[in-house]
């Protein structure tokens, strides 16, 4: 019997969701995107068997042409009708008898050179413009902010209409009286107006799945797989998002949590949350999605790891720009951890992160550092951090360590914000692009002044260093702000400004400052 293995992948997804600045209409769009794969396409697959429905993708098996060619005609004109601006590829493979994985290269192959369809033009010439987007407008929206009304297109009308908060609450085990999740960036940033937009991304899934393909029954192990993996993504995002926002003190009576996920499904993950959190959330999710995925083991084939980028960025920053570095970063920490390997062992879960001050990402993570984090031949670029037992990155907790030790200097300014090690660190940073010697003078004088003010503080700073750079913690503050890796030089310094200006430990303030001279 001839049975055929289909394949479609929604296209323009990142566009769609994030070509607004307004929160709203991204919670909207995001929406719309999950319900493509999964509602919209239950209402039309007949007697299909879905393989995977997640993440913008689809992968099913027809055994009778005349559904599968139903099937291919409605999916993308329904797609394009209720998330207008996106786009769908299709392919088709025939087969017979059980599915192998030859047939499964050969669509997703496919599905790489298939031309997407394209939605018809949404207006003539003569027709008004939504001014945000440039688009046909298709209402005046008025509410309180705007009561001279705004024109909105189709998109925009679609996204508004797609927001649910009672389906979110439910995913997230919130409870109708529990706070509810923002629909404006205002309720998400802190840290001086900054927010986390974090993309995580699991590790080796096609080496695992070449496994898979050695065994008998692939289309069912394809299934359990692709459901085992979507179960853990959301799972761990779950717990980590139970820890730091349902359930913290912080929250427990605020009217809205600082928390909005964007993307969550399959193994990828796009969130955005309060900057002060994005390092702890991020850090407890890759944790909870190696747990996750070991108890899925039997299924997924093998105990599987993911990489995380983080990328801080003023809450006014265009939403697409800071998903974008996020997605390099995560990139970024996925090759570095893999270089990592010296066998068989897991790909060390890990992330990068990043306080964007520019107004534009350019191609790849590696041209920023170039351009923003090179000191003639010292670069800052230090991660990714290991949140594992992985000896071959350095490792998280020491850098919380070191900001914490950093977060706890006492001055006479530091209720005004300045801190003396954060600033001596600055200081000596912005100097070395300039003069070395220069710089390492300011460590210096750092370093005697430390040592009669917060001695504590700066043994601990110094201890957190040591392991960091792989150095003994009674060298000078000058060697241990830098070390030799593949033959260049790293500095952990401007990671640990950023850390410990967004992340807080959880000790309470007065406590930290009280152990500050220790």
């Amino acid at each position: 019997m001839t049975c055929y293995l289909y394949g479609a992948s929604v296209q323009g997804i990142q566009r769609f969701i994030f070509e607004s600045t307004r929160l709203r209409e991204i919670a909207g769009a995001s929406e719309l995107v999950e319900s493509l794969c999964t509602s919209c396409f239950d209402e039309i697959k007949g007697d299909a068997d879905c393989i995977i429905q997640a993440a913008g993708n689809i992968r099913a098996i027809f055994r009778r042409r005349e559904e599968l060619e139903r099937v291919a005609r409605l999916f993308p004109k329904i797609a394009m009708e209720r998330a207008p601006g996106v786009s769908v590829v299709q392919a088709v493979v025939a087969f017979t008898g059980e599915l192998q994985k030859a047939t499964v290269d050969t669509l997703e192959r496919d599905l790489k050179t298939a031309s997407p369809s394209v939605a018809p033009g949404d207006s003539w010439s003569v027709s008004a413009r939504a001014p945000r987007s440039g688009r046909c407008a298709v209402r005046l929206h008025k509410d309180k902010k705007n009561p001279a009304g705004e024109l909105q297109d189709i998109a925009t009308v679609q996204k508004l209409a797609a927001v649910s908060r009672a389906k979110l609450k439910q995913k997230f085990g919130l409870a109708a009286a529990d706070p509810d999740f923002p629909m404006e960036i205002d309720d998400i940033a802190d840290s001086g107006n900054y927010v986390a937009i974090i993309h995580a991304d699991g590790n080796s899934l096609g080496q695992t799945l070449a496994k898979l393909s050695a065994e008998e029954n692939y289309s069912q192990k394809w299934h359990q797989f692709s459901l085992s993996l979507d179960e853990a993504t959301k799972a761990a995002a779950q717990r980590a998002f139970t820890t730091h926002f349902k359930d913290h003190a912080d929250y427990q009576d605020k009217k809205s949590l600082p928390f909005r996920p964007i993307i969550l499904g399959g193994d990828d993950l796009t969130v955005i949350c309060a900057a002060s959190k994005g390092i702890d959330f991020t850090r407890d999710f890759l944790q909870a999605f190696a747990e996750e995925c070991l108890l899925r083991q039997d299924a997924l084939g093998k105990a599987l790891t993911a990489c995380a980028g983080i990328a801080f960025v003023k809450k006014s920053y265009p939403f697409h720009f800071g998903v974008e570095l996020a997605e390099q970063l995560c990139a970024q920490a996925k090759k570095v951890a893999k270089a990592s390997l010296t066998g068989a062992e897991p790909v060390p879960s890990s992330f990068m992160f990043h306080r964007e001050l520019g107004s534009f990402v350019e191609d790849s993570f590696e041209s920023i550092a170039k351009r923003e984090l090179n000191a003639d031949g010292l670069s800052f670029a230090f991660g990714p951090y290991r949140i594992d037992d992985s000896p071959a990155l350095p490792p998280l907790a020491a850098l919380l360590a070191g900001s914490k030790a950093i977060l706890a200097a006492q001055g006479d300014d530091v209720e005004k914000g300045h801190n003396p090690l954060r600033n001596g660190l600055r200081e000596y940073q912005s100097e070395v692009y300039n003069n070395v010697d220069n710089a390492n003078f300011l460590l210096d004088r750092l370093e005697t002044v430390s040592k009669e003010a917060n001695p504590g503080a700066l043994r601990r700073l110094q201890e957190a260093l040591a392991t960091l750079v792989g150095k003994e913690p009674n060298a000078a503050l000058r060697e241990l702000v830098l070390c030799e890796r593949d033959g260049r030089r790293y500095s952990p310094v401007n990671d640990l400004l950023i850390a410990s200006q967004f992340w807080r430990p959880p000790a309470a303030a007065a406590q930290q400052r009280e152990e500050g001279g220790l």
